[in-house]
């Protein structure tokens, strides 16, 4: 809560502000769960694939986190704003999300909160209340598989992903690729939105 984390790595690998990262070793799962960001600054805007905040995971998990809430922050991010996977519920309101792909980004695509690889397993995401006022791309290659989104859902089955409330814009093309996609709204696969 109430934290300024400035994340100054340039590198073109995943890295965030904050980097959760659910954990399984020798079959043994470890699960952040009941974890909430607050009214905090996160700013990763230097390497080419970073977020604001960021799960994912270590190993192979099988089982996923739960209690997950990211309220009340100003989040910058260069490749993805929020970027939330290896979770059975989530929710993510109230945050200002800029993002600004400054790399080329061949093959893909960036997000200001992305939704993801997340277990088929009963579960509950509330996206609403976010501000997403900056949403640009240097596409340098054309093509479907290019471009930035607002908010992404690609949770499958038995998730129920809501999203309300939202304000989406400012969205950019800096580089040279004209027809990069960009979409404000994206569900795709099995869960009910």
């Amino acid at each position: 809560k109430n934290c300024v984390v400035v994340n100054r790595s340039s590198s073109a690998s995943t890295n965030a502000a904050i980097n959760i990262s659910n954990y399984n070793a020798s079959s043994v799962n470890y699960n952040p769960d009941n974890l909430t960001i607050d009214n905090c600054t996160l700013t990763s805007v230097t390497g080419t694939a970073s977020a604001g905040f960021h799960v994912a995971n270590s190993g192979t998990p099988t089982v996923g986190m739960t209690a997950l809430t990211v309220r009340g922050n100003a989040i910058a991010g260069n490749l993805r704003g929020i970027f939330v996977s290896y979770t059975y519920d989530a929710n993510m309101y109230d945050n200002t999300i800029t993002v600004a792909a400054t790399g080329a980004t061949t093959n893909i695509t960036s997000y200001g909160i992305t939704v993801q690889t997340n277990f088929a397993t009963t579960g509950v995401f509330n996206i609403y209340n976010n501000k997403l006022t900056s949403l640009t791309t240097n596409c340098t290659t054309a093509g479907a598989s290019n471009g930035i989104m607002g908010i992404d859902n690609q949770n499958t089955t038995a998730h129920t992903v809501n999203i309300y409330n939202n304000f989406i814009g400012g969205f950019g093309l800096t580089g040279a690729a004209n027809n990069a996609r960009i979409y404000g709204i994206r569900t795709t696969s099995t869960s009910t939105t």
